[in-house]
């Protein structure tokens, strides 16, 4: 046996102890290879015969399906037209108005200017969550700010109402500027 420090041994002939071995070995039976390899190659090189199974099969087979093609195409033809049928659904009736109740009516003298959105809506809050809101609303997605740490703690006060409109404007004049 050979190990990395000790490669096989080899003799006169340059066989080394498992060349010897394997060179020792004879076949059992009596197979007789190259007769093998030719009749492999025979087969090969002639073109395939198939059987009296094969060549009744395809044509049986195309000739059913033919069959069936026609008859699903003269059921097809010979199938009764369908009426058309009318159908006329009545609408229900609208429910009868409620009594008037007190609430009804106390609800009614609110006035509209009362009835507004939130203010944050108008302008940017204190919070940043709030400027963040305001401006995804106002702006979009794109509006969003690169890094988020940069609009969540501002080092400046809310702007102002004239300050946001001066801002709109330059950033309306300026589409591309990034401020």
């Amino acid at each position: 046996m050979s190990t990395p420090l000790h490669p096989d041994r080899a003799d006169d002939n340059g066989l080394t102890d498992l060349e010897q071995a394997l060179g020792a070995l004879r076949p059992v039976s009596h197979i007789q290879r190259d007769q093998i390899l030719f009749l492999a190659g025979q087969r090969s090189a002639a073109p395939p015969q198939p059987g009296r199974f094969c060549t009744k099969l395809w044509p049986a087979l195309a000739a059913s399906l033919a069959v069936v093609v026609l008859g699903q195409g003269v059921l097809l033809a010979r199938r009764p037209l369908k009426e058309i049928e009318v159908v006329y659904v009545q609408v229900p009736q609208p429910p009868a108005p409620a009594p008037v109740t007190p609430q009804a009516t106390a609800l009614a003298q609110i006035p509209t200017a009362a009835i507004r959105p939130q203010r944050w809506l108008d302008a940017p809050g204190p919070t940043a969550t709030n400027r963040l809101s305001w401006q995804l609303i106002r702006y979009g997605l794109d509006a969003l700010p690169a890094t988020p740490v940069a609009a969540l703690a501002p080092s400046e006060a809310p702007l102002t109402a004239g300050q946001n409109f001066q801002n709109d404007v330059r950033r309306l004049m300026n589409p591309g500027d990034p401020s």
